[in-house]
């Protein structure tokens, strides 16, 4: 028998053993709680919490499949921080106690949920790009504000098959554990929704207060004093990461625009300053509320505070993961689920069905990338959707006189296009883009000119606010 038939015969046995020696560990992959600068090579082994890199600090925040933390003994033993959450909030306010000076002007939280088939590995990919933005925005307050930057990497099990990210096998082996990975999507999509209704709200809850910390130290303001705070607070998903994000998020979000449009509120209350989803992996219908009470604001009557972006989502024409894997999942997971079938308006069997950024009736703006971008402008710039939105009079042209609502929205003009479309800032924003040197496919989020876009939209928003 030669060796090829043999080898043939053997596939179906290999490819078996290297999927179950593959499973993806359910444990905590960062236990070292010492605190100290990063220097010399990092990999795999990698266990520290905390990174104090020479330009910003990042810690890690693990949740396992439960959507709790994972808890440590040494403070369970002696009196510390139980968990990472824990650590993070005791370093950030030793710090303040310790160098107020230093948090005068505020502080700059980031907070990044990592998608499917990621994780807390030292090596992940999605880790190295987030020290890359992290990096970007640190860059980015060295011409300004200067305040301290802040990464907190929320990490779960993306996969249950571990692709050895980051590792020196990770070419080698991705063909074999290609598909039985791909099978992964939908019990992860679970888990990810499950993970954002647990300690991921929590998380972001605490994040919100250690950023009132700050605002109260370190700046001396009090946490209400929205004009004049200059702490932000911003929070990235990613695929499944934006699911979870999202579940954490929607309810607050959508309890402040019923109180806004019944007249009991003037402005969504301040807890996170912007949610940024990217190629989120749910289903449009999660949506709706928010989409709806969007829709209706008044931009002549409303206040301009409620106008500031509160949310963006911006999704790839080419992510192939939502586009196709997503709907057959929900098919048939919703399939003896019963709906409505006779509301055009809320068509819930296609809104179920349908990745958000791919349900056009939400969508209201574009993504456009610019050759030659005119100076102070970046390559990436949004643009108001009006082919989706023209036959919906909520969105109707003749809603974007100016008002006073629009006229401080002016600085984000660098990041909108130029031209007759009438441009308007909303807090809720919905955008794709079918261009792949943006965004390419599902995972291809992190490109320099998006990347870019991201930290002038930031910037934008800084100029905003202080012109209100």
């Amino acid at each position: 028998m030669g060796t090829a038939t043999k080898l043939h015969r053997l596939a179906p046995a290999i490819f078996l053993t290297v999927v179950l020696c593959s499973c993806t560990a359910h444990r905590q992959f960062h236990t070292d709680f010492n605190f100290g600068p990063v220097g010399g090579p990092r990999g795999e082994g990698d266990e520290r919490v905390f990174e104090a890199h020479g330009k910003y600090l990042l810690a890690h925040v693990e949740f396992d499949d439960q959507g709790k933390y994972w808890e440590t003994d040494l403070g369970r033993t002696a009196g510390g921080p139980v968990n990472q959450i824990e650590a993070l909030e005791a370093v950030v306010k030793a710090d303040v106690a310790a160098r107020p000076a230093r948090y005068r002007n505020g502080a700059v939280f980031v907070a990044y949920a990592h998608g499917w088939r990621h994780g807390a590995r030292d090596g992940d990919s999605d880790l190295l790009h987030f020290r890359e933005l992290l990096e970007g925005v640190a860059d980015e307050e060295q011409k300004g504000g200067k305040r301290p930057v802040i990464g907190v990497y929320l990490s779960w099990r993306g996969g249950r098959v571990d692709e050895l990210r980051g590792t020196p096998v990770e070419k080698v082996a991705a063909p074999v554990l290609a598909v039985p990975a791909f099978l992964t999507y939908w019990d992860r999509k679970e888990t990810a929704h499950h993970i954002g209704t647990h300690s991921f709200g929590e998380t972001l809850t605490r994040l919100y207060e250690l950023r009132n910390h700050v605002i109260r130290h370190g700046e001396g303001l009090e946490e209400d004093d929205q004009k004049r705070a200059k702490t932000r607070l911003i929070a990235v998903g990613h695929s499944f990461g934006g699911a979870a994000l999202f579940s954490a998020v929607s309810r607050f979000f959508e309890d402040e625009l019923i109180r806004v449009e019944t007249g009991e509120k003037k402005w969504i209350k301040r807890r996170w300053d912007l949610v940024l989803l990217v190629n989120p992996a749910f289903e449009a219908l999660r949506y709706e509320t928010i989409h709806r009470y969007t829709a209706r604001i008044d931009p002549a009557a409303s206040s301009p505070y409620l106008h500031l972006p509160r949310m963006l989502v911006v999704s790839a024409g080419n992510d192939g993961a939502n586009h196709f894997a997503l709907p057959v999942g929900q098919t048939l997971g919703d399939l003896l689920r019963p709906k409505q079938r006779d509301n055009p308006r809320l068509n819930e069997e296609k809104q179920l069905t349908t990745a958000l950024g791919f349900h056009d009736a939400f969508r209201t703006h574009r993504l456009i990338y610019d050759e030659n971008p005119a100076p102070g402008k970046p390559r990436v710039q949004l643009e108001f959707d009006t082919k989706t939105l023209a036959d919906r009079s909520a969105f109707a042209e003749a809603d974007y006189a100016p008002t006073r609502a629009q006229s401080y929205l002016r600085a984000f003009d660098p990041v909108f296009v130029d031209g007759k479309s009438p441009r308007r800032v909303l807090p809720f924003m919905v955008a794709r883009t079918d261009d792949v040197r943006i965004l390419d496919g599902h995972t291809g989020i992190w490109r320099t000119p998006f990347r870019d876009f991201v930290i002038a939209f930031l910037a934008a928003r800084e100029e905003a606010v202080r012109g209100l």
